[in-house]
């Protein structure tokens, strides 16, 4: 990680993008609540005062305007260790996710009035997609290191080149 005068948390994140349904689903992690709020604030075009992640949350879900589209960013404030409650902590938030995605795609929801078994279905292979696709992001930090375009690396002459990542 590039040295920055003062030193931040490393911030990551993921836009993961569903072709079929043109929607975007935007993961973000960091160990700070504070640098993950300051990245939610950076994006949301709605104008919305956005609250930030209560001190207790393990996890949350935003519902932001970014680019003119609704967007749905799941965020982790925690140091990633596979624990069962950082798991159970990404299902529920997936869950909120997906039921977003539905809702503003109009697709049945499986509470909806007379929804079939196909609907429950559909939903369930989404959670699970969705699921697999941020835990494996987790495991690989190094391909979502996120730095914003205000950030200038401090350059120390015993420190590599900050590499040309690409800035979301």
């Amino acid at each position: 990680m590039p040295k920055y005068i003062v030193e931040a948390p490393q911030l990551y994140c993921h836009s993961v993008y569903t072709p079929i349904h043109r929607f975007n689903f935007y993961i973000v992690w960091c160990e700070s609540k504070e640098r993950i709020h300051e990245f939610i604030k950076a994006q949301d075009e709605s104008g919305k005062m956005i609250i930030e992640q209560a001190k207790t949350s393990s996890a949350s879900m935003y519902q932001l305007i970014i680019n003119n589209q609704n967007v749905p960013i799941v965020c982790f404030p925690f140091k990633w260790n596979r624990t069962p409650a950082q798991i159970s902590s990404i299902v529920h938030e997936v869950i909120h996710a997906i039921a977003f995605f539905f809702r503003v795609r109009e697709i049945p929801l499986p509470k909806d009035r007379h929804f079939t078994e196909s609907d429950e279905e559909n939903f369930c292979y989404y959670v699970d997609w969705l699921t697999q696709i941020i835990i494996e992001a987790l495991d690989d930090p190094e391909s979502y290191k996120y730095v914003f375009n205000n950030e200038t690396p401090y350059n120390n002459t015993n420190d590599k080149k900050p590499s040309s990542k690409k800035r979301y």
